[in-house]
C-alpha cells in the first residue's frame, strides 16, 4: 500500500477553497428547507441561483427577522457563484466594520492621495473604482454608508493616525472599541437596507 501517513487527502470537494473564501460553513441552495420559511418563493431563489445578477451587476438584499435562513442563502449563493468560476469572498457585517481602514485607503484613492498603504494595489484596479464615480457612490453601492460620518470621513474602529500604529487589536480596550462600533454599525446598515426595500416596493406599486 502507498504511504499516505502525514499527507493531506486531496480536496476534491473544494473545502479548502471554501474556507479560504471566508465561508463559515458549507451551505447550499439545494439544502435550504423551504418548509422552515414558507413565505419564501422557490422560483425567486431559483432565479437568484441562476446568477443572472452577476451579469446585471445587481445587488441581492435578503430581508427578514433573525433565524429565517438569510445567512444560509447568502452562503449558498456565494458557493454557487464560486462553483461557476466566480471569485467570491464572504464577510459578515462585523468584518466589514473591522475592514474600515481599507475603506479609508479607498477614500484617499478617490481623493488622489498616494501616501496610504494600499496606493499601489488600488491603482492597479482603477477601472473598477471608476465604475462608482466617487467614494460615496462606492459605499452606497455596497450599502455601507454607515461607515462614513456626516463630514465624509471614514469611521475607523480603532484609533490610528495615518495607520501608525496599524489599527489591529492589541488590548481588551481595542476589542471593546470594535464591539461598540459593530453594535452601532449593524442596525444602521439594517435601516439602510430596509429603506431601500421600502423605496423599491413603492416604485413597484407605482408602476
Amino acid at each position: 500500500m502507498p504511504r499516505t501517513r502525514g499527507r493531506r487527502p486531496p480536496d476534491h470537494g473544494g473545502e479548502g477553497r471554501i474556507r479560504a473564501g471566508g465561508f463559515p460553513a458549507r451551505r447550499t441552495i439545494e439544502d435550504f428547507d423551504f418548509r422552515f420559511k414558507r413565505a419564501l418563493k422557490r422560483d425567486a431563489v431559483a432565479h437568484l441561483g441562476a446568477l443572472d445578477v452577476i451579469a446585471e451587476c445587481a445587488n441581492i438584499v435578503l430581508l427578514g427577522p433573525l433565524r429565517t435562513g438569510k445567512n444560509h442563502l447568502a452562503i449558498g449563493l456565494g458557493i454557487r457563484a464560486w462553483r461557476a468560476g466566480q471569485r467570491v469572498a464572504f464577510a459578515t457585517p462585523a468584518e466589514r466594520v473591522n475592514s474600515s481602514p481599507t475603506f479609508e485607503c479607498v477614500r484617499r484613492h478617490y481623493d488622489g492621495d498616494t501616501t496610504h498603504p494600499l496606493a499601489d494595489v488600488l491603482d492597479r484596479y482603477q477601472e473598477f473604482f471608476n465604475l462608482f464615480d466617487n467614494f460615496t457612490g462606492n459605499l452606497s453601492f455596497w450599502l455601507l454608508d454607515a461607515l462614513v460620518d456626516v463630514d465624509g470621513s471614514v469611521r475607523i474602529s480603532l484609533p490610528s493616525a495615518d495607520f501608525r500604529p496599524p489599527p489591529v487589536l492589541r488590548s481588551p480596550a481595542g476589542y471593546l472599541a470594535i464591539r461598540d462600533r459593530t453594535i452601532e454599525f449593524v442596525p444602521a446598515r439594517n435601516k439602510r437596507i430596509y429603506q431601500l426595500g421600502v423605496a423599491r416596493s413603492r416604485r413597484a406599486r407605482g408602476r
